[in-house]
């Protein structure tokens, strides 16, 4: 329920993180006095979260679990409690629970990641990726450099895809999916315009 605070090179990143996928006694809300997760069917308090912890926070990262699994096609309540999440604070979302790759889109040049794909979960052939994020500037000029580690998950295994040709499929069929993005063939993401 309690985002997490790092020190990295003088700067604070927050992490925040909710869920939107679990329904069951296993995964609870937590309360005061038992554990559990922070659910958002409700996003008020997701929201109200990620608003405190940026006020203690250079950077705010949004980790969701949300999503329809197997499917690229978004849910509605992705579409618009991610452009709510960003107003509140978050400088970034990733998302999790589809099982495979959802697009990104920039909102008010930030970018939500609406799932990552599958690191490892089964035995499936899934694409799948990791996201390196750069945060840097100074008090006048702030960015963020985004950079796509692509992998597929094959018979219970992930691995790096590092045949250039397989990383530019991969891309394009990200870029398909997403809204407003471009990939360079190095993994760059940045807004189109």
């Amino acid at each position: 329920m309690s985002p997490i605070f790092f020190e990295l090179e003088g700067q604070t990143v927050a992490i925040v993180a909710g869920s939107r996928a679990e329904k069951y006694k296993k995964t609870p809300q937590a309360t005061d006095t038992e554990p559990g997760i922070l659910r958002c069917y409700d996003p008020e308090l997701l929201k109200q979260t990620i608003a405190q912890a940026k006020e203690k926070a250079d950077y705010c990262i949004l980790f969701i679990h949300w999503g329809t699994e197997y499917s690229t096609k978004l849910e509605e309540v992705q579409l618009t409690t991610g452009k709510e999440y960003l107003n509140a604070g978050a400088d970034v979302i990733i998302g999790a629970h589809s099982h495979c790759l959802q697009g990104i889109e920039y909102y008010d040049g930030k970018p939500i990641f609406y799932s990552l794909g599958n690191y490892w979960f089964n035995e499936k052939t899934l694409d799948t990726m990791l996201v390196n994020l750069r945060f840097y500037g100074n008090a006048e000029e702030e960015h963020l450099e985004i950079k796509l580690i692509p992998g597929l998950q094959e018979g219970y295994e992930t691995h790096y895809v590092s045949d250039e040709s397989a990383q530019r499929a991969l891309y394009d069929r990200l870029e398909e999916i997403s809204i407003n993005v471009e990939i360079s063939d190095e993994g760059i993401v940045t807004e189109s315009k």
